[in-house]
């Protein structure tokens, strides 16, 4: 659940400071017994020199027994922890592959047909053209320093992935409140990056900034219009012929090919994912539609906009959460009977604290955390009653909380792997009830290979957790270990004249062999040697707001619009007339007479109509071929009537003959 974080300091000095989580400390104890061992040798002990004492082998070849031993058991612990990072973060990966393809999917169903964006397929012609979907290109007045080298402060502000102030810190958005940052509202929302970079930037910096004689002009975005972005504009229809759309000169922008620079394809960006147009009632979901400008801290859970996010992605992402969470769970404390919380998470509220030592919620007083600290330094380890009360001040948060029904169920399965397969299972569920209806088998199949993979990479993680490192070993490294502080002390003897600097030596010596023991008996087990372990509730945490992502609906630049001129040069393809329209066309022209002349309001006539002189064409022809087609059934019919007649008449006769032979 945590691990301590550090940075590089002159000559590492900065970590020699931290004492709680340091395997150097824990040898500090048998390199005095070292330091103490020497002392007595070289003040009190007459040696004979004829004693094999004397020789350095003698005692250089257990210790060099000892210390291949020690390698060996750091090394294989080293890799036991690294092994264990891999497997947790494959695990989320895969659940969270899982739980993004079902989202996607979910949302490719025709009831968000009207929410979609318009599809490059069904608009090829636009290739022929000189468009580009850049967001943004460089001056023409810019060409000839490129894209390399430093970009202007402003610049670095208004394209930072990170919201950041002006002394170039991260904003504190998580968790903000109105008393917390100026910029906030009474609602404890936060103004978007644009807006607030653009008062900060007019107030506190001159409005053209330069660095390294680079301008913050450098680089020109995508146009739109102002009308286009009004998120109340209802003009997102393809054909419409009063947006007001991209047709801008560009004159100024840089120019390798021809004379007339490629267009933007561009479009009104979609703040809210498009959520405001679903049900068309005003209202979306995690960002207001009549002020966009604003964001709250919550993210993507945001319920500003008036509505909640969609009911399916609520239930996948709780589902996804839950089954991360007690997956982590079972990792950090498989011991029955031992309580193992979940809580509720919050989105947006603040990162766990990843280092116990800044987290204040895990020991009830310093006199606690001294104690703690005082057990770690004699290397004695957590009792599981120990280990649950850590667990509890650090609970492993799941997005919509646990229900009364869930943990019931949850307690009812015996055992870590029962707990998580019983997760996964509703998670499957859930699932396959959803999409198996309408979803692509072969789709449906590779989310199940995504949870399977899930799965594979948690049980390699209980591997590592329910298996410890191998006792025989472990006893055997742990036995001979405790013969350094006497056979390093004999050796340096052997070699060393001055008394205190065999005594400083030793010292040492017996450190860096005893430290390596302790490294390894930190790193065997990386689900619960504190505070040197895996920070899974931070884990979770992030696993959490990269779920909330999905809330997120369309890409907002994915509503672009061609230009007006190519809308009208490329007019979708004519649809086929459907059956009953064309067996109402018939009707209708059958009711003028033998001329086959058609009425001017007739439905096929209204449903085909084009204003332009090609379409008008097309819609000629069409009606000679449906005159044809009316005169050939005529004809047709006439020629069924008279042989019916003729049947008729022929039966008639056949009867009369009967009747008379019977007589």
């Amino acid at each position: 659940m945590t691990m301590i974080k550090y940075t590089k300091g002159i000559f590492g000095l900065n970590l020699l400071l931290r004492v709680h989580g340091s395997a150097i400390y824990r040898a500090v104890l048998p390199a005095t017994l070292g330091s103490v061992v020497f002392s007595g040798i070289a003040f009190g002990w007459d040696q004979d020199p004829k004693s094999e004492l004397l020789h350095p082998y003698a005692a250089g070849v257990l210790i060099g027994g000892i210390t291949f031993l020690l390698i060996f058991r750091v090394t294989q612990s080293y890799g036991r922890y690294w092994e264990a990072t891999g497997d947790v973060y494959k695990m989320q990966s895969k659940f969270m592959d899982a739980a993004i393809h079902i989202s996607i999917y979910h949302m490719q169903s025709s009831q968000y047909d009207k929410i979609k964006p318009p599809s490059y397929s069904e608009h090829h012609y636009l290739n022929k053209h000189r468009l580009t979907r850049d967001r943004e290109r460089v001056r023409s007045s810019r060409s000839s320093l490129g894209t390399a080298g430093k970009i202007s402060a402003r610049r670095a502000q208004r394209r930072s992935i990170e919201f950041v102030n002006m002394d170039g810190e991260i904003s504190k958005i998580v968790g903000m409140t109105p008393s917390e940052d100026d910029a906030s509202t009474e609602f404890g929302v936060i103004p978007v990056l644009n807006t607030m970079v653009k008062s900060m930037v007019e107030t506190q910096t001159p409005k053209r900034v330069l660095v390294s004689r680079i301008s913050s002009r450098r680089f020109e975005s995508a146009f739109y219009s102002s009308s286009e972005m009004s998120q109340d504009s209802d003009d997102d229809e393809i054909d419409n012929d009063n947006d007001n759309d991209n047709d801008n000169d560009n004159e100024n922008v840089l120019n390798d090919i021809g004379g007339r620079p490629p267009q933007f394809l561009t479009g009104r960006p979609r703040m809210d994912g498009n959520w405001g147009k679903l049900f068309n009632d005003g209202n979306s979901t995690y960002m207001e539609p009549k002020n966009l400008s604003e964001i709250d801290h919550n993210g993507f859970a945001s319920i500003q906009g008036g509505r909640t996010p969609i009911l399916f992605l609520q239930e996948l992402a709780h589902l996804a959460s839950l089954l991360n969470a007690v997956a982590l769970s079972t990792l950090r404390n498989d011991v029955e009977g031992v309580s193992s919380p979940l809580s509720l998470y919050i989105p947006g509220s603040s990162w766990p604290a990843v280092d116990p030592k800044s987290d204040q919620n895990v020991y009830d007083s310093q006199l606690e955390a001294w104690l703690f600290a005082i057990l770690y330094f004699l290397g004695q380890g957590r009792s599981p009653s120990e280990r649950a009360k850590y667990n509890v001040a650090r609970p492993l948060p799941v997005l919509g909380g646990v229900s009364d029904a869930e943990i019931q169920m949850l307690q009812m399965a015996r055992g870590p792997l029962a707990k998580t397969q019983l997760c996964f299972g509703w998670f499957s569920e859930f699932v396959i009830r959803e999409l198996d209806g309408g979803s692509h088998g072969a789709l449906l199949s590779r989310c199940m290979q995504f949870l399977s993979d899930g799965m594979l990479a948690y049980n390699d993680s209980r591997k590592i957790m329910f298996n410890p490192f191998p006792f025989p070993f472990a006893q055997i490294s742990s036995f001979f270990v405790q013969f350094m502080w006497i056979l390093l002390p004999i050796l340096m003897d052997q070699y060393i004249r001055s008394r205190w600097l065999g005594m400083t030596l030793s010292f040492f010596s017996v450190m860096c062999l005893t430290s390596i023991e302790e490294v390894a008996k930190e790193l065997e087990n990386p689900f619960r040697n504190i505070p040197n372990e895996l920070p899974v509730v931070t884990y979770q945490a992030e696993f959490n707001e990269a779920l909330i992502t999905m809330y997120g609906g369309f890409h907002p630049d994915s509503f672009w619009k061609p230009p007006r001129e190519y809308r009208e040069r490329h007019r979708p393809p004519h649809p086929q007339p459907s059956d009953d329209d064309a067996m109402s066309t018939i009707k209708e022209a059958s009711s003028h007479g033998e001329n086959g002349e058609f009425s001017e309001r007739s439905e096929s006539e209204k449903t085909f109509s084009w204003k332009t002189e090609s379409d008008i064409g097309e819609h000629e022809k069409m009606n000679s071929q449906l005159r044809l087609i009316v005169e050939q059934q005529g004809r047709m019919m006439e020629q069924m009537m008279n042989e019916q007649k003729r049947l008729n008449r022929v039966l008639e006769k056949v009867l009369d003959q009967t009747v008379d032979q019977v007589e």
